[in-house]
């Protein structure tokens, strides 16, 4: 009993002591991996990292994020660098996304390049130097609308003191809507900027003699075309920058449900007066013609824009349209019923059918003949002969005057695409 307990004694003092070395072998072991991986870390500093956590501190020392650089008045040149634009659902806001380039003169942030290591510019961030972006807004009538945000951005810094800052920035306004030339219909997007009273005079905003504004490369909105814009800065009004934009619908679907089919509809129109009155086609393709106009206004209805002001001008070129369809049936009814007349002739009637017929030029105006003139001697055949010529005189007359009419109402009321140069 006391050798099996001397025995166990033993083994316990044995395990204790192997624990206790080995460690003592894993805690030098790891201290001496340390000491051997710190002599072979290479470093992969650049020397010109140095300088610019230098730079960096007297940026911090001289720079006041909230205090412009000049105390009488600090000039900002600015460029708009258009990247995409977009209207909401409804065609009433309109929103850009730009890149602005402001560039101004810091002489807290000047340095010799000869005490830092040579470095003549350095990148940094816009929140460790003062930047001018929250002195410039946008105008107060489009504060219930406008998204107007700048997000922060890295600025570079000359060693002349010379600071340029891209901002990333959103803005969105409201346009002035026109639907006479719909489905080309334009509109018009103005951005006004202003400058805060208690800030105005300590920062000037210029477009620098330069236009102000660049749309190279720019992704375009869905559904609409910018063709024109306009850039100004104004040193005494409210307004101290603007940009103007003209942007016009892209209008080959709309043109091809809208336009077209009204065109083809009026020479439809047109093309029936070379049918025979006296035959039921040119009556039912009169009604057809009705009935498409009516269809096309329904189409349109649902197409339209509901927001702007005037009324599209093709609108009032199938109203007419219509009327003249309405004209042409009843003109169908009345030369029919002539037709069929056996009374004899007006005399003047007599005498307009002989000077149209037998002139030698106008005579050429006049439609060929359908009805083939009735051989009988009798004196009815003879007055329904008469009355044939005066109808088919009358209807080559109308033609034209109808042609006139749609000629006039196409360059009056049929939109047409802007040109660009």
């Amino acid at each position: 009993m006391g050798v099996s307990l001397l025995n166990s004694f033993d083994i316990i003092k044995s395990v204790i002591v192997y624990t206790t070395n080995m460690l003592v072998a894993t805690i030098l072991l790891t201290f001496l991996a340390k000491y051997v991986s710190l002599e072979c870390v290479i470093n992969n500093r650049s020397p010109s990292t140095d300088w610019e956590e230098k730079l960096s501190k007297h940026f911090k020392c001289n720079s006041k994020e909230n205090v412009p650089p000049n105390e009488n008045s600090t000039t900002v040149a600015i460029k708009f660098n258009l990247k995409n634009f977009y209207f909401d659902s409804d065609e009433v806001l309109f929103t850009i996304h730009t890149l602005i380039f402001f560039s101004w003169d810091d002489p807290r942030l000047k340095w010799n390049p000869d005490d830092y290591g040579g470095l003549v510019d350095k990148i940094t961030h816009s929140v460790f130097v003062w930047t001018p972006f929250t002195y410039i807004h946008q105008t107060k009538d489009v504060d219930k609308w406008s998204n107007f945000k700048y997000y922060t951005s890295n600025c570079q810094v000359r060693y002349t003191g010379r600071v340029v800052c891209i901002a990333r920035v959103t803005h969105t306004t409201t346009c002035s809507s026109n639907l006479r030339n719909w489905p080309y219909d334009t509109q018009k997007c103005p951005f006004n900027f202003y400058v805060k009273n208690e800030n105005e005079g300590k920062v000037v905003f210029t477009f620098n003699a330069s236009r102000g504004l660049s749309a190279f490369g720019a992704e375009y909105g869905s559904g609409w075309d910018i063709v024109d814009y306009e850039t100004g800065e104004n040193a005494t009004g409210e307004t101290k920058l603007y940009l103007n934009f003209v942007v016009e619908r892209q209008a080959l679907g709309c043109a091809a449900m809208v336009v077209v089919p009204t065109i083809t509809i009026a020479v439809l129109s047109m093309a029936s007066m070379f049918l025979d009155f006296n035959n039921n086609i040119r009556f039912g393709l009169s009604i057809f013609n009705v009935f498409c106009n009516f269809c096309l206004l329904k189409n349109i209805s649902e197409i339209i824009p509901h927001r702007g002001f005037d009324t599209p001008s093709i609108l009032y070129f199938i109203h007419f349209s219509i009327y003249i369809t309405a004209c042409d049936i009843c003109i169908v009814l009345i030369l029919s019923s002539l037709t069929r007349k056996g009374d004899p002739p007006y005399p003047w009637i007599i005498h307009f059918n002989d000077f149209v017929l037998n002139n030698r030029i106008i005579k050429y105006f006049v439609f060929a003949k359908w009805m083939e003139p009735s051989r009988s001697s009798s004196d009815e055949a003879d007055y329904i002969n008469k009355w044939t010529d005066f109808t088919f005189i009358i209807n080559s007359l109308l033609f034209f005057v109808i042609y006139i009419v749609y000629l006039i109402l196409y360059l009056v009321y049929i939109p047409q695409p802007t040109i660009t140069y």
